[in-house]
């Protein structure tokens, strides 16, 4: 019986692979590339599926939205990087393919807008595939797949995953989201409605975790968090404590600004320098010394006691701010914040997986370490992080 239960889940696990194979040849069909594609795994992440396609000897990357259906975030992605794209830029970026055309970039526009198109606007098109509308004119780059999951191709970008070990490519990572920064500064999308909340607005982070919820997870731990009572006692009291922080916070200077840059969102070339940033799905207005902080909370790293090499995380540390102080020419008042904003993202990624816990997507071993990572990050930046403001 449990052998035959056992075949069960593979023919399905087939039978789904079969399906998801069939769904990425759909996508690559309406971006007008031939029927004879070759789709190969890519280094997928927590919130997309990624693929690699060779078609007419050209290379392309597929992405597939994995979490949301909402078509509106996607073109306001895509419309910021047709904007970058009319930049003198040090690095690179994802271009994105027009739909129905032949593996062509998008066409540029300076006043590219959001759509408000419905993700149900779609045409039917001779060989089954659906593609959407875009009704304010700009060249669609978005696909629908055929079990409606958003898509979008771009450009193959050369390159390797930067180890960020070294001082030297700190400092250009440093200076490379500096300029970014400058460039994010000059785009203007009129309309963003829907898309993603500043990270200060906490009890906006995940839909399945709002404040009350929380509140109560972290007073009253079910039964398999009850070891992790002590730290989510510790974190409910600073988010408490950072509500207090954020009228001042909305004071600092805002604009667009990518919201996820790490090693896993770049590549480097040869020599080791940051070449090409990548997966701009998360753009968003929010605090501009905030992209900054999110850089450096993934540079801070502990060990599985929970302890932080206060040498080496300094030495990273003033490494990226040299490069990146060298780009942006932070105020004296973001850099003061500084500190607290890398606090924020290590507790807004607790608070993130903790609602995909409750949604069913991780288990609790996931939110266990994210609590404890949070817990060991957040008390070391209270009582070392202030050092931040002076590195240059």
């Amino acid at each position: 019986m449990r052998q035959n239960f056992y075949q069960m889940l593979c023919k399905e696990k087939e039978k789904e692979q079969k399906m998801s194979e069939s769904n990425f040849v759909h996508i690559a069909a309406q971006y007008g590339l031939p029927a004879e594609v070759e789709i190969l795994a890519g280094n997928s992440g927590m919130n997309n599926t990624t693929r690699i396609v060779r078609a007419a000897g050209q290379k392309y990357i597929m992405r597939v939205y994995e979490t949301h259906r909402d078509i509106g975030k996607v073109r306001c992605e895509h419309a910021v990087l047709r904007q970058l794209g009319e930049m003198q830029l040090t690095f690179a970026h994802p271009v994105p393919l027009v739909c129905g055309g032949s593996g062509e970039g998008g066409e540029r526009r300076e006043d590219s807008r959001k759509a408000q198109d419905s993700v149900e606007d779609m045409e039917q098109r001779e060989d089954g595939s659906r593609r959407v509308h875009d009704a304010s004119g700009v060249q669609e780059t978005v696909a629908i797949a055929p079990d409606g999951k958003l898509a979008a191709m771009f450009h193959y970008i050369a390159g390797e995953r930067p180890q960020l070990q070294t001082s030297g490519q700190l400092e250009s990572f440093g200076r490379v989201v500096g300029q970014l920064g400058q460039a994010l500064s000059q785009i203007h999308l009129p309309q963003m409605d829907g898309g993603y909340r500043p990270y200060y607005e906490l009890d906006q982070t995940h839909p399945s975790c709002p404040p009350a919820v929380l509140a109560e997870f972290c007073s009253a731990p079910p039964a398999e968090f009850i070891d992790y009572a002590d730290d989510l006692a510790f974190l409910r009291q600073w988010c408490l404590d950072f509500a207090v922080s954020v009228p001042q916070l909305k004071r600092l200077p805002h604009q667009l600004i990518h919201g996820d840059l790490n090693a896993s969102n770049m590549l480097a070339d040869a020599s080791g320098r940051i070449a090409a940033l990548l997966d701009f799905e998360f753009v968003t207005p929010d605090l501009r010394v905030m992209e900054a902080a999110v850089c450096l909370s993934d540079l801070l790293e502990a060990d599985e006691s929970g302890s932080i090499d206060e040498t080496v995380t300094q030495s990273r540390f003033a490494s990226f701010m040299l490069g990146w102080r060298s780009a942006a020419q932070p105020s004296k008042e973001e850099l003061a914040a500084l500190p607290l904003l890398v606090q924020l993202r290590r507790i807004d990624v607790f608070v993130h997986f903790l609602g995909r816990y409750f949604d069913g997507v991780d288990d609790a071993a996931i939110v266990q370490r994210q609590i404890r990572e949070a817990a060991r990050t957040v008390g070391w930046l209270q009582s070392k992080g202030a050092q931040l403001a002076s590195l240059s």
